[in-house]
């Protein structure tokens, strides 16, 4: 049988919820408050005031102040322990501002639970139903579908509580499936409030399996790998888990097979490794190496881009395998990757039957991949000393400054754009593999903040850390996300890359007309900001530590000053003069 179910007495349909959510195993309800979530407010403070509280858990309130906060602080918080949350998001405004937000959880694959709310009556109407005029706003033409399905995986309407508990732990088996990803179901104010509701039913679905791949193909891939003279691995958000990064390090180890990160999502393989060849997308050039004409097999596990333009700039003399839980990618209105072998199957699950079932390599490979990796650090290693002395601070210098100064275990979140070839080659695991990098900005800018906030809350005892552009810092909600940081005492640590300008459109505008008349007259349309904000004053407002650096000298003393204050329960902003102008990066 599929499920069995418990039953326990409740005081409402709002508790009702509260309970199926503690009992999926959601720690937290994010709340970006509104006037519809008052019956959970009330069913909370039941459970603190009840002497039964403790045999009756109900998910913590968090308080989030902003939508934008309230779900990227459920994308950090899943991103650090695997476990969807709960984000209550207020009538039909709540999605709507929260719209990229999901759209960043949808293209991380991070899953959760959304709920939107709205008022299905207007006259005679029921307990809870619309408290005033301005509720004829809450009856969105079409419902929430309109707003936000094209980021998510599932939207439904809860209909009647009679059968409440079952539409939302399946909510939460849809969220978990392969791949995971947001969903939301919308529930009426007229439902929540329900005070009729005596007894909840807690189901126990069981979980889907994430896709596995048929023999044929697992086969293929095998005699691939084992007939190739040189084959490579690409990845780009592989090692979301300890067990499946040392998973990869042991196929490549035992294929002698280099790893290329493309856009280094996050951490997916240790950058002192000898096979390890940088992330090449974010890196000039560095894709000329598994273009070289003696690879013969490229392997793209976890990678959606794996290169650009995608046709035209793929391996040309190479086989290409590509490995993914969506290896269509049917939600891309454009995506024309070649493959001569896609595989429906969620990489990590591939990795360790792969190790099984080919050969160890045996001796070296016709091109030098240690060689290859020698001469990757040496171009990082050489744009950090040329910029050791510049004035304002090298990027370079800048990152390389952070990855030594940081604690071993940090937890760093970036939302950089044109900075992030040096974070991406430089911030990492160099001898340091507990050390934690993600990009924050996959579907938007915006969220770097409240990413870090809900990852703190998560591992309250390592140090978060967001780098982020100056332009990056006004599109975050920052007096909402910091905030949170205060009351929660949840104290980050945020570097600002400050170029004094939107960089990366002037570059744009350079790219396409150079020689047009925003070059000609020098009139860059949407790339200043000015006046230049005092940044650090801006920590003042939440009592924390604010400082403004342009001496390479004073880096490192500045920084260790603000991670002294970060851990001493302050947050910090440390606002980084970095030249301007699109950086000088090293090319192969």
């Amino acid at each position: 049988m599929d499920e069995s179910v418990r039953r326990e007495p409740v005081d409402g349909a709002a508790e009702a919820y509260l309970r199926v959510f503690a009992d999926q195993g959601v720690e937290y309800f994010f709340n970006s408050p509104g006037s519809d979530d008052s019956p959970y407010w009330e069913f909370l403070a039941k459970h603190d005031a009840t002497e039964e509280s403790t045999a009756r858990s109900v998910p913590t309130h968090m308080n989030c102040r902003h939508e934008d906060v309230a779900v990227n602080m459920a994308r950090g918080y899943t991103t650090m322990t695997g476990d969807p949350q709960v984000v209550k998001l207020h009538g039909s405004s709540g999605p709507l501002h929260a719209a990229m937000d999901i759209n960043t959880a949808y293209q991380s694959s991070v899953p959760m639970l959304l709920l939107g709310s709205h008022s299905a009556t207007h006259e005679n109407e029921q307990f809870g139903g619309t408290a005033g005029p301005y509720y004829f706003g809450y009856h969105p033409p079409g419902g929430h579908e309109n707003n936000v399905a094209r980021y998510t995986k599932w939207i439904a309407n809860l209909d009647t509580n009679d059968n409440a508990e079952r539409r939302l732990a399946r909510a939460f088996r849809i969220a978990n499936a392969s791949p995971e990803g947001p969903v939301l179901l919308n529930i009426s104010m007229e439902l929540s409030h329900d005070r009729d509701k005596t007894e909840v039913h807690l189901p126990e679905l069981a979980p889907a399996t994430p896709p596995a791949p048929d023999e044929d193909a697992i086969e293929r891939i095998v005699s691939t790998l084992e007939a190739a003279a040189n084959p490579v691995i690409l990845t780009s958000r592989l090692g979301r888990s300890n067990a499946d990064r040392a998973a990869l390090v042991d196929l490549a180890e035992h294929l002698h097979t280099p790893v290329f990160e493309t856009q280094r999502k996050t951490n997916n393989f240790p950058m002192d490794h000898p096979l390890y060849m940088g992330a090449t997308l974010d890196q000039p050039g560095a894709d000329e190496l598994y273009h070289h004409s003696d690879v013969d097999l490229v392997l793209v596990l976890d990678a959606k881009t794996p290169w650009y333009p995608p046709h035209d700039g793929a391996p040309s003399d190479a086989e290409i395998v590509v490995v993914h839980e969506e290896p269509v990618q049917e939600k891309f209105g454009y995506w024309n990757y070649p493959a001569d072998l896609l595989v429906t199957a969620a990489p990590s699950r591939l990795l360790a039957t792969l190790r099984e079932r080919t050969a160890a390599h045996e001796g070296s490979r016709s091109i030098d991949w240690s060689a290859a990796h020698d001469a990757w650090q040496r171009r990082w290693d050489g744009a950090i000393r040329a910029g050791e002395r510049k004035t304002p601070i090298d990027p370079c210098l800048l990152c390389h400054t952070v990855n030594e100064t940081l604690p071993r275990d940090a937890m760093v979140f970036h939302e950089v754009i044109v900075h992030t070839p040096a974070v991406s080659n430089i911030v990492g695991s160099h001898g340091r593999n507990d050390l934690f990098v993600s990009r924050a900005n996959r579907g938007g800018l915006g969220t770097g903040l409240s990413v870090a906030l809900g990852a703190k809350l998560a591992r309250p005892d390592r140090l978060a850390t967001v780098l982020m552009g100056d332009g990056s810092f006004h599109y975050n909600s920052v007096v909402a996300a910091l905030g949170t940081a205060q009351e929660y005492d949840l104290p980050l640590l945020v570097v600002l890359f400050n170029n004094g300008a939107y960089e990366s459109m002037k570059f744009s505008l350079q790219q396409r007309y150079g020689d047009g008349w925003a070059e000609q007259t020098d009139t860059y349309y949407g790339s200043a900001i000015e006046p230049d904000p005092d940044y650090a004053s801006v920590a003042d407002v939440w009592d924390g530590f604010g400082a403004t650096v342009a001496d390479p000298d004073a880096l490192e003393s500045t920084l260790s000053a603000a991670i002294d204050a970060v851990e001493a329960g302050d947050v910090a902003i440390v606002d980084v003069r970095v030249e301007d102008g699109i950086p000088d990066y090293p090319t192969p």
